[in-house]
């Protein structure tokens, strides 16, 4: 039966899990049955006193998991013990509409592992379930039947126990990741024990959860632990906030050294313009077009209008840090000294270069405005030289508006070029728009004209007519904007888009300019948090045929394709929830509850093949 609906009352809750698709019955197992006497790989707890339940992780260290209860503590079974239903006859009934046949598929992002003859099992011998991928965080159950020496086998012990390919860095990490282990009663889910925490795996913490379970005193048919031929039924669920990463919390790791780039400084909240820079100094064609500007014949700058980032100053502005310099000048140093040094990069000298000041500084703007400004004052600069026209070159691409009447032979055409489109992620009828070709094809849909909205056509007086929007050309180095920053009619206030939004590695854009050919995914700016509030990041391929590298403030880091792509097309990520305290009457027609992914690509700038 479907798990969808309405949003579940947790108030009877223990703790909570997750949806997802059905596993066979009887998963693959990967059984460990070397000496009994020798403890488990990993390492385990300290030994407990004989006798005593020993929670806590096999390996890792740290504070022991916690099992959170729910506000009404006293177990199901007890409850269902003293007829809280007013009817033996309707608990008897319940209890078997609540066996182990009747419970809910594994959801998306959990596993299930049926151990059989689990009474043949030694203290300290292991099994383990088929590998789930969550993400791209792979992990099984590993159990122990019988126990683990620290229990000396009087509970039965079960972990997360992380599978992450050979292919990652040996140093990788997946931040914060919630767990839930359970183990499953066959005649009644309800009495299910399950115990809920959070980790950082890495591979000094491959597993974590619980050494005490179950009493393997207590595992017998008639208690319902055990099912058909002695099976043992385990279930593991994980919600994973964000993809892998590498653990630099070393004084060993040195950026210049391991990814032949280094980063640029915080300066309070400028992030946005330290992710917008990495960007275009990777751009070899832009570095040699800042390079290339001669300083010395620069003409006094223009000031702007007070109250926007383009605020720049004249070559006169002076602070307490002495002259500033102009912007071309600034720009050149920056990228000179990302080029050289072997420390991340000051970049106070190009903040003063806008005429900001420390309050400045902590004023987070827009990525994409700052973009303009940059560009527009380069070109500005390079009037008269022979590299006047070289950055419209690069980013500028061309459209054209049009109006064609139906009827009559009259049309109104109209160019306007463009440095970089704004896609949306929600259409202007409020549909969500799910890939590039979709925002793309209703940026050049076709509107009618017709019934009270004719269009005047000089001469022609009001004519029924064609609108829209045609690309002409696109640029070598495109910069698509995603349109997550959205003003909400409903709440009267600018709120952010997590809608999944998906953008691929390669994209073919000749079905909008037949000549236009493909382009290549270069960069992905991320921003993560809210509309109030967030952080800024660069995913960047400097190299087409080397790997991804993350770009964050001063720290420069090896990531995966799937961290820099995948991770970042936003969307929702199911929960940990727990079912096992419902029937499966009260669980029809509930939805399981998600989180939204509040990072996600912002700006993205392709290369033309």
């Amino acid at each position: 039966w479907p798990l969808v609906g309405t949003p579940l009352c947790a108030a009877r809750a223990t703790k909570v899990a997750t949806h997802g698709r059905q596993t066979d019955s009887a998963s693959k197992m990967d059984i460990d049955r070397g000496d009994p006497g020798r403890a488990p790989a990993g390492g385990e707890a300290p030994p407990a006193r004989p006798g005593a339940p020993v929670p806590g992780a096999r390996a890792g260290g740290g504070p022991p998991p916690q099992l959170v209860r729910g506000v009404n503590e006293e177990p199901a079974s007890e409850r269902r013990r003293r007829g809280d239903s007013g009817d033996a006859r309707h608990g008897v009934a319940q209890q078997l509409e609540c066996a182990k046949e009747c419970l809910p598929p594994c959801l998306d992002h959990e596993v299930e592992i049926i151990i059989p003859d689990a009474l043949n099992y030694q203290v300290g011998q292991t099994v383990r379930s088929e590998s789930k991928i969550v993400g791209n965080f792979k992990f099984k159950i590993l159990v122990f039947p019988c126990g683990t020496h620290t229990t000396q086998g009087q509970q039965v012990s079960a972990f997360v126990e992380a599978d992450t390919p050979a292919e990652f860095d040996p140093r990788w990490i997946f931040h914060g990741v919630k767990y839930q282990v359970a183990i499953v009663n066959w005649l009644d889910y309800r009495n299910s024990v399950y115990k809920v925490d959070t980790w950082t795996f890495s591979k000094d913490g491959i597993d974590r959860g619980w050494h005490d379970m179950v009493r393997t005193a207590h595992l017998s048919q008639e208690s319902g632990w055990l099912g058909p031929n002695n099976t043992l039924c385990v279930r593991a669920q994980c919600y994973v906030r964000q993809a892998d990463g590498i653990n630099i919390n070393s004084d060993n790791y040195n950026t210049k050294r391991e990814t032949g780039y280094i980063g640029l400084k915080n300066h309070g909240a400028t992030c946005y313009m330290n992710g917008l820079l990495q960007t275009l100094f990777h751009v070899g064609e832009f570095r040699k077009i800042v390079f290339s500007i001669d300083c010395e014949t620069e003409q006094e700058m223009e000031k702007e209008q007070d109250g926007s980032i383009s605020k720049l100053p004249s070559s006169q502005t002076i602070d307490e840090e002495g002259k500033a310099p102009s912007l071309i000048q600034a720009l050149q140093n920056v990228f000179f000294k990302l080029h050289s040094s072997d420390q991340a990069v000051d970049c106070k000298e190009l903040m003063r270069s806008f005429g900001w000041d420390n309050t400045d500084a902590f004023t987070q703007h827009d990525a994409q405005e700052l973009n303009r400004i940059l560009c527009d004052r380069l070109e500005e600069q390079m009037k008269g030289t022979s590299m006047d026209g070289s950055i419209k070159k690069l980013f500028e691409g061309e459209m054209e508006n049009y109006i064609q009447c139906v009827n009559v032979d009259y049309a109104s055409k109209r160019n306007e070029t463009f440095y970089d489109i704004q896609l949306n992620i929600r259409s202007e009828r409020g549909n969500e728009l799910r890939s590039i070709e979709e925002s793309l094809e209703e940026f050049t849909a076709e509107e009618t004209l017709d019934g009270d909205n004719l269009y005047e056509a000089e001469g022609h007086g009001k004519q029924a007519a064609k609108k829209g929007i045609r690309f002409l050309r696109f640029p070598p180095v495109l910069n698509l904007q995603l349109k997550r920053f959205h003003f909400d009619l409903e709440k009267m206030d600018m709120v952010k888009l997590n809608t999944r939004f998906e953008f691929q590695k390669r994209l073919d854009l000749s079905q909008f300019v037949p000549e236009a050919g493909s382009y290549v995914l270069y960069a992905v700016l991320v921003h993560s948090g809210d509309v109030n509030s967030g952080h800024y990041y660069a995913y960047i391929k400097p190299d087409r045929q080397a790997g991804w590298l993350k770009f964050d403030d001063d720290s420069v880091t090896p990531c995966s394709e799937y961290a820099a792509v995948d991770d970042n097309y936003a969307g929702s990520d199911l929960s940990i929830w727990n079912y096992f305290d419902r029937t499966p009457r009260e669980l029809r027609g509930v939805q399981v509850p998600v989180r939204p992914r509040i990072h996600n690509a912002y700006i993205l700038v392709y290369i033309r093949e």
